[in-house]
């Protein structure tokens, strides 16, 4: 089961006093938020419906993390994601930190797991610290640009 702890909304508001003001800002977070909320669920077409057609998705990490690489396109996104979380058991992940300004959202997050084995050897821990750049308009995720640092034992 995927696990997300914290908010964008909650963070968008940390200790900025003038949060109200941020209508923009607070919207595009809240798409974010949908996002993750929605591959907490696995809800694989509440996921779609936050994507632009056009939505562009690049993950930036180290080699011996399978979750590199880049896919565009609505369709082709999904299928990367898909496959990506396919890889996973125990996700546990960490909301740290949301910037947002125009039609952007930044979130800082960690997260824990384990890889997937095949056979019956046992599974992989994994630690990884992450930013997620989201460039949002009308109200859909056009794209997404993740870099991430791992290790690969959880300690």
């Amino acid at each position: 089961m995927r696990e997300l702890s914290g908010t964008t909304q909650e963070f968008f508001r940390k200790d900025d006093d003038r949060w109200e003001s941020k209508t923009e800002e607070l919207e595009n977070a809240k798409v974010v938020e949908s996002l993750y909320r929605a591959i907490e669920r696995s809800d694989v077409a509440a996921f779609k419906n936050t994507l632009d057609e056009s939505v562009q998705l690049d993950i930036v990490g180290p080699n011996e993390i399978p979750f590199s690489g880049s896919a565009s396109g609505r369709e082709a996104v999904v299928e990367f994601a898909i496959q990506n979380f396919s890889q996973l058991q125990e996700q546990n992940a960490q909301i740290v930190e949301v910037v947002a300004q125009g039609n952007f959202v930044v979130v800082f997050g960690q997260e824990t797991g384990k890889f997937k084995q095949s056979g019956s050897g046992p599974s992989d821990p994994y630690e990884i610290e992450w930013i997620q750049r989201f460039k949002i308009s009308n109200g859909h995720v056009m794209s997404i640009k993740q870099i991430f640092v791992a290790s690969m034992k959880a300690d």
